[in-house]
């Protein structure tokens, strides 16, 4: 129906992710790897959302030599402590792209932890956001 689809039209702004993913690599790169600009794939569940169930899932990513996420090895590697949140992260990652890692001036795959942030903006926000501390 059109409500549930301006529904979550409106859940789909509401998801973010850091602006840098963590490298995990051993061997790090000369260039990091880089999320491709655009939207993010991430759905916020619309039953989550309607509920203003908030969380953040990290994901233990592998980036192939293109930038691409290797489906395989994509795993949640700090829950949200919903089921539900992680499993929409992990969904959403498969059709991440990023620009190649470069090691001495060829791609390589690498490892990254990607944090994925599922915000309501009618929620109250997480006390690790940094809109929900309260100022000394």
């Amino acid at each position: 129906t059109r409500d549930r689809q301006a529904r979550e039209a409106a859940a789909a702004d509401t998801v973010r992710a850091a602006d840098s993913a963590s490298i995990m690599d051993s061997v790090l790169a000369d260039v990091d790897p880089e999320i491709q600009p655009g939207a993010l794939p991430f759905r916020y569940p619309a039953a989550l959302y309607e509920k203003r169930v908030e969380g953040n899932v990290t994901l233990h990513l592998f980036l192939d030599a293109a930038g691409m996420p290797v489906a395989d090895s994509t795993r949640v590697h700090e829950s949200s402590g919903n089921a539900i949140l992680d499993s929409a992260a992990i969904a959403g990652s498969r059709e991440l792209r990023f620009r190649a890692a470069v090691r001495e001036g060829r791609r390589v795959g690498m490892a990254i932890l990607f944090p994925v942030m599922f915000r309501h903006p009618g929620g109250k926000g997480l006390n690790q956001d940094s809109t929900a501390r309260k100022a000394p």
